[in-house]
Parts: structure tokens; C-alpha cells; sequence
């Protein structure tokens, strides 16, 4: 997937681009059943379908934060072998036919996808439409009157759900202590932020010379990252925040060819964004205060 920044979306907002490659076999018989009317089949199939499915999960602002809107889109092939049902309930008789073809089609789909721990649950409305308009069945009802033919590109709207279940994340082991000790280096807050979130997203990275730069971020004394080299290139750092103040520390391992060490920051907290440029060296570090409420 990718998750490009779009200029008309809320700084707390990223378009979700994904794909998934899907194969479907789809296995059907129309038994008779004798509750049902003599003109209704119950219908198990099978028809091979290969599938491959883009789709979107915007964050909606009215949505629970643990609820997505998906929009998706499903292209593919159906292939269809030849067969033949014939009904006789005199004095009429139907026959229906459906013929070798291989149809291309498109299923949008519009629906909710509710993340639970390492479970998901879908829910949406899905059309399925066929590019090849001809007919993938046609009946001929024969009887006493006269013959009458009719038959259906088999295009339909379907509720979908579906549930994806997961594996617990494994607990990460604990990141050793950096390099640098903290006694004997002071600490100055650089800025108080406040968030609803209860997790938050940096970014860091050189915007200006590369000169070799290396940090450390601590969460609450704790290390979340540890000797990262800044370059050019953005790093993402997502913090889990703890109800209250926390304070995020980051630590200079060195100073680099060009004094003192230099890291832009941006603080993505959910309801908008800060950017920061935040000056550290051999004996002194800046503390961000982030408190979630």
C-alpha cells in the first residue's frame, strides 16, 4: 500500500492505497427442492473467478477511531463452462443454458472495515458488473401457448462481509539503554503539545547538511529509538502516550561536523500537526511535552 499526503486532506488524514491480489472458485448445482415453487432453484455454484482488488481507508472524523471507511474497487475475469437444466412439469417445460465464455468485469464497493485487536470485520455493498454484456444464461419456457426466452448477464448488488482474523502482535523486547548517559546533561522543554490520540506519529530527518547527526529518542525515560543516523530522508516514529504528560526526549550522540545537532521534527497529533527544529549536543538535550487528555 501507499499513503500519499493529498494537499485538500486534513493533516491528520492520509488516502490508503492498497492492493490485493485475490483468486475466487466459485462451485454451484441447482437441486429441486420441494418447499420451494416449481419456477425457484436453490443454487450452490462454482464458477473460477481470478480477482484483483484496489482500495482506499480515509480516516472519516465521524467514524469511532477504531473504524475505517473503505472504498474499493475489484476487477477480474469469470470463467463459465457450458451446461444445461432442464425442467419438465407438464404441460410446460423450461430449458436453461449457459455457454463456454470468459467475462471481464468491475465490483465497487463501498462499506466499514472495524479493527478489534488483531481481528477486522468488513461490511459494504458491493456491484458487480460484467464488461461483456452478453447473456451468461438464457431460458426457453416452452408450453401449451406458445415460447418465451429470457436471460440476465447475472450483474448483481451483493452485501459483503467479511472477517479477517490475526495473530496477537508479539511484544517487542525492551531496546537497550543508548549509549549516552543522561546524568550530567541537562534538559530543556522545547514545547507542551496536546492530543486526544492515544498514539501520535514523528517524523525526523536533516533538512539541512548531511554532517552524520545521531540521536536518541527516550518516551518517558524509556528508549523507542536508539543511534538513529538523521539523513535526508524522513524516519516515522509512532509513540504510544500514556494518559496525562509525556515527555519525549531526544538525546544527542554527537554533534556531527557542523555544531551543534540539528533534527527537524514533525509531530503528526492526529487533530492537525507541529513542526519543530530541535537543537541538542554533548550536554544538553530537548524535552517535548506531550500531554494526552
Amino acid at each position: 500500500w501507499a499513503q500519499p499526503e493529498v494537499h485538500w486532506l486534513p493533516s491528520d488524514t492520509r488516502l490508503r492505497i492498497g492492493r490485493q491480489p485475490r483468486a475466487e472458485v466459485r462451485l454451484w448445482a441447482q437441486p429441486e427442492v420441494h418447499w420451494l415453487p416449481s419456477d425457484t432453484r436453490l443454487r450452490i455454484g462454482r464458477q473460477p473467478r481470478a480477482e484483483v482488488r484496489l482500495w482506499a481507508q480515509p480516516e472519516v472524523h465521524w467514524l469511532p477511531s477504531d473504524t475505517r471507511l473503505r472504498i474499493g474497487m475489484g476487477a477480474g475475469l469469470g470463467f463459465q463452462t457450458s451446461s444445461e437444466l432442464r425442467s419438465t412439469e407438464d404441460p410446460f417445460t423450461i430449458v436453461t443454458r449457459e455457454p463456454t465464455q470468459t467475462r471481464p468485469y468491475l465490483a465497487p464497493e463501498l462499506g466499514l472495515m472495524h479493527f478489534d485487536g488483531p481481528r477486522r470485520m468488513e461490511l459494504g455493498l458491493r456491484y458487480l458488473v460484467h464488461l461483456d454484456r452478453s447473456p451468461a444464461w438464457t431460458s426457453t419456457a416452452s408450453g401449451p401457448d406458445g415460447t418465451a426466452t429470457y436471460s440476465a448477464t447475472d450483474d448483481h448488488l451483493a452485501l459483503v462481509v467479511r472477517m479477517h482474523f490475526g495473530f496477537p502482535r508479539r511484544e517487542l523486547p525492551t531496546l537497550p539503554t543508548p549509549a549516552p548517559a543522561l546524568s550530567g546533561r541537562s534538559a530543556d522543554t522545547l514545547t507542551t503539545l496536546a492530543t486526544s490520540r492515544s498514539r501520535i506519529t514523528l517524523q525526523l530527518w536533516d533538512n539541512a547538511e548531511y554532517d552524520g547527526d545521531t540521536i536518541t529518542v527516550l518516551l518517558n525515560d524509556r528508549p523507542v529509538l536508539v543511534g538513529h543516523e538523521l539523513t535526508h530522508r524522513k524516519h516515522r516514529l509512532k509513540l504510544d502516550l500514556g494518559p496525562g504528560a509525556n515527555t519525549v526526549r531526544v538525546v544527542a550522540h554527537n554533534e556531527g561536523r557542523v555544531p551543534p545537532n540539528t533534527a527537524s521534527c514533525r509531530v503528526n497529533l492526529g487533530k492537525g500537526r507541529k513542526e519543530l527544529l530541535i537543537r541538542t549536543s554533548e550536554v544538553a538535550d530537548q524535552v517535548m511535552v506531550v500531554v494526552r487528555e
